[in-house]
């Protein structure tokens, strides 16, 4: 249910050019270039704008922000972002882990490796369901696809809820 298209398949910041205000005018290295799900490129975008961030999430948010406003993304492609991104991760290691087999002195090969490893073990230490809902919510969507569910059954089961706690919330038995 993903919508295809010609990606690029590698939006980093050593393929990406930008003009003299900083705004992006063109990319390079066009040798990765598929026909895949529309979403994977924003996946790579992302993956690489989050290098060196200490919340990976709210680093790539300006970038999906921005991109959602030009190019809607849809609810089931904001679903699968979070697991897109680690799988690039893997990608990258990958990629990169056998071209340094096969060229052993080439050390540009490994140039984002140290980077890609420790996003790679702050993107996992993040709660998968809360990184898809602020994903969502960054492109545009509800945090929950369930939300309207979920409002129209506490609307519908309000009367019979019971106390969560035994002792009386007021202000008279709390300190703050």
């Amino acid at each position: 249910h993903l919508p295809k298209q010609a990606v690029h398949g590698d939006a980093n910041d050593r393929n990406v050019l930008l003009d003299a205000e900083g705004r992006v005018c063109g990319l390079l290295d066009f040798g990765d270039m598929v026909e895949s799900w529309r979403v994977n490129e924003l996946a790579v975008a992302a993956t690489y704008a989050a290098l060196g961030a200490d919340d990976p999430i709210e680093a790539v948010r300006p970038m999906l922000l921005a991109y959602c406003r030009a190019t809607p993304v849809a609810e089931v492609e904001a679903d699968t972002l979070y697991d897109l991104i680690l799988a690039r991760h893997a990608i990258s290691m990958v990629i990169a882990a056998r071209q340094h087999r096969e060229q052993p002195d080439n050390d540009y090969i490994l140039v984002s490796q140290d980077a890609l490893w420790a996003s790679l073990r702050l993107w996992m230490g993040i709660n998968r369901a809360l990184a898809i809902a602020r994903l969502r919510e960054a492109c545009g969507h509800e945090p929950s696809s369930a939300r309207r569910a979920i409002e129209r059954w506490i609307i519908a089961n309000n009367g019979s809820f019971k106390p969560v706690l035994s002792l009386p919330l007021d202000r008279g038995h709390l300190t703050v």
